[in-house]
């Protein structure tokens, strides 16, 4: 039951926990509207701002992606000069690469031809990126030319001067040129301070953009035979005004995350970290809502440490960014546009859904980080470390576990046969092949030799152990068909423990048998002592019964015969409900009622019950009740009838005029009732047996008793976790019951 309270109680923990975190979610999305407005007035005051960095990093990366747009360039030119088409692999790889070895370096060929095609793919595509870049491509051996820009070829196909058309057209320019064997040298470059023509000379012939773009490292063995396009002339140019008009993108969105953070979006998320904070610590001061139990203040200090991490590292430019374009519309703007069947209110759900979740779990890292940090306040550093790290939990497994091997080790029994065998062998063993690995080669044969009888040993004991085992099985069996008398005479070796817990269940089968031969015997008395009690009321009552259809009787004698046919109707009645009761407590088909029960009162009113027939009796009662009073949680109703039914006992069978003692005490936190008195007749039954249902220490059946009396007792006692027992020495009856706390 307190089990499963407590469980009841760290799930409560944890719901809260999940619920108020996701509140805190929830009030947050609530701000967006607010941040909104706030990030739109910002971003109005705001206008873009064009650095140095800017230019530096797009002439960077208009030098180094051109020297990759070279060679996606020359193999579309070589596949029109050809007349054929060709895989990249043909032009620039070594022979034993591009054909020889396919089935070697076949991923390495195929993500090269891939990433060629790619360079061209992104050089076609360049007019909708951020700038667009012009270019054309000249073969000086065949004449062919390529490119989007016609003057740019007539220029180059023509050797016509182009330095004045580039300074008035263009932002920044550059030409290359490839000879015959493939050596490159650059010119009219212009516009630039990034690279110089010899930076550019040495970037193409390391070919380190190959290993850059393509990543796998087998590519550091053969970047140096790539082969470069021959015998080409290539340029490439922005146009005036479109590299330099705008900012940069990269600068244009870190500037909106950081005006969308000052919009209010990092106070509120700062906010909502402090209260995590807050309820981290306050919350577990709680104890009925079990969070100080739960699994969330049991996460080891590493994975919490590296959840908060997280969680910190995406509250900068991830959530920020999220939460920008969330509260700003510009994400739900762009899902209409490329989702357009989604429909507005479900693109905002979707959206606002997705913000939830990312609040959610980041809130939750830093509520599990908190808890993980303020259980250091908690423990002893050692206990800490210990319970709430995982290199911790590591160390303490491995130490019990050594410390157990250490255990077994200082516990192992080597005056057992079987352990000094194992012991013997496995000494042996590193012996025999320390000695043959000191003959380096030729310990091969002698390791041979000893495999060999190695395995004739082990199936000689293999042969021993399935004869010894037959012999076992052979025993079970036997006791299986019913034979309880086999004996095993023979040293089984390793089973031998087994033999000894088969002679133990020999002897048990033996007893349980003898038990049942006994409740059958039992069982048979019962039927019969049930028959006679039963018929001999029912025959009195036939009897008189057929007294009183006499018409010749007297008024005096029908009175007699009507009063003598209550009695044993009576009595058969008592007999009945007796009876009832005593098969329902037997059956555990009885209902208790525990109450507050105090004992010695229970003891004085039944007496006060009780009191006629103790004065009949001529027996003297004496009590032995402590004043301090023994209260148990007991159904009062049976154990008034356990009481009862003890002292109706003593009043039909005690010797008259003789003294009973009814005893009360409280004892090694039980409380033990004792009642005892000198019977009347000679006391020659067995104690166990007396306790059955119709069994009568009056063998004859001849007083007024049901035999139901004890039984009930016994029954109800043992119903409400007491004890009953029946002591005799002479004629002295002893009955002790125990009920402990």
């Amino acid at each position: 039951m307190d089990t499963k309270s407590n469980l009841k109680n760290k799930s409560t923990g944890i719901l809260l926990s999940i619920l108020l975190l996701g509140l805190m979610a929830a009030g947050i999305l609530l701000a967006y509207p607010k941040l909104g407005e706030n990030y739109r007035q910002i971003e109005k005051n705001t206008s873009p701002v064009q650095t140095e960095n800017t230019t530096y990093y797009e002439e960077r990366n208009f030098i180094e992606t051109a020297l990759a747009y070279n060679y996606g360039l020359y193999w579309r030119l070589s596949q029109t000069d050809r007349q054929i088409l060709l895989n990249p692999n043909e032009l620039f790889l070594p022979e034993y690469l591009a054909r020889n070895d396919f089935e070697t370096y076949g991923s390495i060929i195929t993500t090269f031809n891939e990433t060629v095609e790619q360079w061209y793919q992104e050089l076609l595509n360049s007019q909708e990126g951020r700038y667009p870049i012009l270019y054309a491509i000249v073969s000086q051996d065949t004449g062919n030319s390529a490119g989007n820009e016609p003057q740019l070829e007539h220029y180059l196909a023509s050797g016509t001067d182009i330095s004045q058309y580039i300074q008035n057209k263009y932002d920044i320019f550059v030409l290359f040129r490839y000879d015959e064997n493939g050596d490159l040298t650059v010119s009219d470059l212009y516009g630039t301070n990034v690279y110089s023509t010899s930076d550019i000379i040495n970037m193409d012939v390391t070919k380190a953009m190959f290993e850059e773009y393509l990543g796998p490292d087998e590519w550091a063995a053969y970047s140096m035979e790539l082969k470069s396009p021959r015998d080409v002339t290539i340029c490439y140019g922005v146009p005036k005004g479109a590299f330099t008009s705008g900012s940069d993108w990269y600068t244009d969105y870190y500037r909106s995350i950081v005006n969308f953070g000052q919009s209010g979006f990092w106070a509120v998320l700062f906010i909502a970290v402090v209260l995590v904070f807050l309820m981290a610590v306050f919350l577990p001061f709680k104890k009925s809502l079990g969070i100080h139990e739960s699994i969330l203040s049991r996460l080891p200090l590493e994975l919490a440490i590296t959840g908060g991490a997280i969680a910190l590292t995406l509250c900068g430019e991830s959530l920020t960014g999220l939460a920008s374009g969330t509260a700003s519309g510009e994400m739900a703007a762009e899902l209409a546009q490329n989702s357009p069947y989604l429909g507005r209110i479900t693109g905002n759900i979707l959206i606002y859904g997705i913000n939830w979740i990312m609040l959610f779990l980041i809130l939750l890292a830093f509520y599990l980080f908190f808890l993980s940090v303020r259980r250091l306040f908690q423990l002893k550093p050692k206990r800490y470390f210990i319970e709430m790290t995982l290199i911790g939990r590591i160390y303490s497994w491995c130490s019990k576990k050594g410390r157990k091997f250490i255990n077994d080790v200082y516990e192992l029994d080597f005056s057992d046969k079987t352990n000094r065998t194992l012991f013997k062998i496995a000494g042996i063993n590193f012996i025999v092949l320390s000695i043959i690995s000191c003959f380096w080669f030729f310990g091969i044969f002698a390791l041979l030799i000893y495999s060999v009888a190695i395995f004739f040993i082990m199936k000689n004991y293999a042969d021993n152990l399935k004869k010894k085992y037959k012999i076992l099985l052979k025993a079970t069996q036997t006791m299986a068909e019913g034979n309880l008398n086999i004996d095993v005479e023979e040293n089984l070796g390793v089973f031998e423990p087994v033999k000894e817990e088969l002679k133990q269940v020999q002897q048990g089968f033996k007893k349980a048998v003898d038990e049942e031969t006994k409740s059958q015997q039992m069982k048979t008395e019962l039927i019969t002592n049930v028959s006679h009690d039963l018929k001999t009321p029912l025959t009195a009552i036939i009897t008189y019964v057929n007294l009183l259809k006499e018409e010749n009787i007297t008024e005096e004698e029908r009175k007699s015969y009507v009063d003598t046919l209550d009695r044993k109707s009576t009595r058969l009645k008592q007999l009945i409900e007796d009876l009832f009761e005593v098969s329902k407590a037997n059956s555990h088909n009885v209902t208790l009622h525990p109450v507050e029960v105090d004992l010695g009162s229970l003891i004085k009113q039944v007496s006060l019950e009780l009191e006629d027939k103790i004065m009949e009796s001529m027996i003297e009662f004496r009590y032995q009740i402590p004043d301090e009073k023994i209260i148990l949680q007991l159904d009062s109703e049976k154990t008034f009838r356990i009481i009862e039914n003890l002292m109706v006992n003593i009043t039909k069978y005690a010797m008259p005029h003789s003294r009973a003692y009814i005893e009360l005490r409280k004892e090694a936190g039980c409380a033990i009732i004792i009642m005892k008195n000198i019977s009347a007749t000679e006391l020659d039954f067995d104690n166990e047996q007396i306790t059955e249902r119709f069994v009568r220490g009056d063998k004859s059946r001849s007083s007024d008793g049901s035999g139901l009396g004890l039984a009930i007792v016994k029954s109800f006692t043992e119903l409400q976790g007491g004890s009953f027992e029946i002591i005799t020495d002479g004629d002295l009856f002893k009955a002790v019951i125990t009920f402990c706390y």
